[in-house]
């Protein structure tokens, strides 16, 4: 792998590692009120999970997977997202959680 992917892959971890230390509660919160019913751990795996999957594509228009792979666009890297999590409505309320405290699309 190029050392400017493994740059980029670095500094994606690095904003997911920063992001879920500092609004984790935040984004829980928000989750609740929005009527999600996962424990906070069970939330807090998932929402590492769906950052994982979507924050370079949505935040930084780039099309490279944290595993040094390339996605089709925010389409593909949703459908890994909701076949992750396996609930359409659940698929969107931790997008909608998230964006509603921090602007994510």
């Amino acid at each position: 792998m190029k050392e400017e992917i493994k740059k980029e892959i670095e500094h994606v971890k690095s904003i997911i590692q920063f992001v879920m230390k500092e609004k984790n509660v935040e984004f829980y919160s928000e989750y609740k009120r929005l009527g999600g019913e996962s424990s906070k751990p069970e939330f807090k795996k998932h929402l590492k999970r769906f950052f994982e999957l979507t924050l370079n594509n949505y935040t930084q228009g780039s099309a490279l997977n944290l595993d040094g792979t390339y996605n089709n666009g925010r389409t593909d890297v949703w459908n890994k997202w909701e076949d992750y999590i396996d609930d359409d409505f659940e698929a969107d309320l931790y997008l909608e959680a998230v964006d509603n405290i921090a602007p994510y699309t």
